[in-house]
């Protein structure tokens, strides 16, 4: 999750480069805003932080202190936290790659920079329960967030829809290859 909330944000510092011109200015404005809202919250938590946790309850109080101990427990290795994150952006960079192939094999030709933007939103878009595993909710929102960069709908979805036929197919195939080694297993050791 944090992996594709790094892509996501890095799609949104390349996204106004990739916008029509009348776009770019106010989609920059509107990251510099809002950059600077989430700075500002951040400072105004750090500066009233004991008013606003004074008085609260045990529970919340408990939570507080185990995000306190976890915190505690990643400054003492730090590197172990980096080496996860680079590994979660390495593999999800590696899945928008793979994907923005995909599509060109579709026959949509897209920037990465867009393909950085608009996956990731559509992966986190699949997490609303509305349906199993996020299928179909993930097509409409690729169709939904390429539709600004000039991408026809149709060709959008045949690409969410190839990828997810891939990730099934391939999720199968490693189930079978598990069962039938278990089951290769379980006869030399009958044997």
């Amino acid at each position: 999750m944090n992996a594709q909330a790094g892509l996501v944000l890095l799609g949104l510092l390349l996204l106004p480069g990739s916008l029509p011109g009348q776009l770019q200015v106010r989609t920059r404005n509107a990251l510099l805003i809002a950059t600077a809202t989430a700075a500002l919250f951040f400072i105004v938590v750090l500066i009233f932080y004991r008013p606003l946790f004074a008085g609260r309850s045990i529970r919340f109080r408990r939570r507080l202190a185990r995000l306190r101990h976890a915190l505690r427990a990643v400054s003492r290795r730090p590197h172990v936290l980096l080496y996860g994150w680079l590994l979660g952006t390495l593999i999800q960079f590696t899945f928008v790659i793979l994907t923005a192939l995909l599509a060109i094999s579709c026959g949509l030709s897209l920037p990465l920079r867009v393909w950085l933007f608009a996956w990731p939103l559509a992966k986190l878009a699949a997490l609303l329960p509305l349906t199993q595993g996020g299928i179909g909710v993930r097509e409409a929102a690729l169709v939904a967030l390429l539709a600004p960069f000039g991408a026809p709908g149709p060709v959008a979805l045949a690409t969410g829809i190839a990828w997810e036929g891939i990730i099934i197919a391939g999720g199968l195939l490693a189930g079978m290859l598990a069962f039938l080694l278990r089951r290769s297993e379980t006869r030399a050791a009958a044997t």
